[in-house]
């Protein structure tokens, strides 16, 4: 009796190894196996030549899908194992369009009753005109004044309506700047609180690991621009010229003073794997500042 409850267990210690391995293991796939991205794109001076296109597969197109934009069109395609999602219409659904049913019997009777006959001319005088034509002209004229008048009052009320919304905007703004004026002392003693600054400061620190882990490991960036002032153009490149150091090892940029031009091509090949992002998680928690500053914003209001 107890070699079976013995083997019994074994059986059970086994079998939970074995589902603990199983699922150790797709964790390590999930965390390391990497989602392999492309994305390109190109333009030629004018916004209908502008093309791009992203495509991504992980785990060998277990999971995969492109979206793009061509020809002033967007479009996508999705995969999940062998399911497969589009933004094309289903063949299957053929739209039938059915004509309107002829009115029943019963209304074309009805319509052809009231229908006057054919070479008859109707002489109906509506009641209380009495046929004069000049009851007609004074009616008419009596409408149009109250009809004048009427409009005069919609115009009114609504110039009278835009000033009290005018109105109640203005003092809305006003009560606006009034609270954070009195917020301002409170805000300023929150950002310059010794524990949120060293906060911000790992936050920033871990944001800059983040995208170095991030950075293609293949790319190619060709820009030809240019404004019709050559000044703008000194602006953008001097704009440019702040992240350049990240990007300047696969970047060809080429300013043109002279003539308005944009014309480039963007071709960017990376991995990306979900511990990256697990790693930036782990860090920012790990962080007492930034578990502190964290329950501190929660109860910030403005």
């Amino acid at each position: 009796m107890i070699h079976i409850l013995l083997l019994i267990l074994k059986i059970i210690g086994i079998f939970l190894l074995a589902l603990l391995a199983v699922i150790l293991v797709l964790l390590l796939v999930l965390l390391f196996a990497p989602v392999r991205c492309t994305v390109e794109a190109a333009i030629d001076n004018t916004p209908e030549s502008a093309e791009g296109i992203i495509r991504f597969r992980w785990l060998f197109y277990l999971l995969a899908g492109e979206a793009a934009w061509r020809d002033g069109k967007f479009s996508w395609k999705f995969r999940v194992a062998w399911k497969k999602f589009s933004d094309e219409e289903d063949p299957d659904q053929v739209s039938v369009s059915v004509p309107a049913s002829a009115p029943a019997p019963a209304e074309r009777s009805i319509k052809n009753e009231d229908a006057p006959a054919a070479g008859t001319v109707r002489t109906d005088v509506p009641s209380g005109s009495g046929g004069s034509p000049s009851g007609h002209s004074e009616t008419a004229a009596g409408n149009s004044d109250e009809e004048r008048v009427s409009r005069i009052k919609r115009f009114t009320d609504q110039i009278k309506s835009s000033f009290r919304r005018i109105k109640y905007t203005f003092q809305h703004l006003c009560d606006k700047i009034k609270a954070l004026n009195h917020k301002k002392e409170y805000i300023s003693r929150f950002l310059s609180n010794e524990t949120h600054k060293k906060a911000f400061s790992r936050l920033l620190r871990e944001i800059r690991g983040l995208l170095r882990r991030l950075r293609p490991r293949r790319a190619s960036i060709g820009i030809t621009f240019g404004f019709e002032d050559p000044s703008t153009t000194g602006y953008m490149l001097a704009g440019i010229s702040l992240i350049y150091p990240v990007i300047g090892e696969y970047t060809n940029l080429t300013p043109d003073f002279e003539h308005k031009v944009l014309k480039g091509n963007l071709f960017i090949r990376e991995k990306i794997r979900l511990v990256y992002f697990l790693i930036f998680a782990w860090n920012m928690l790990l962080d007492r500042n930034v578990r502190t500053t964290y329950r501190h914003l929660r109860k910030f209001k403005l």
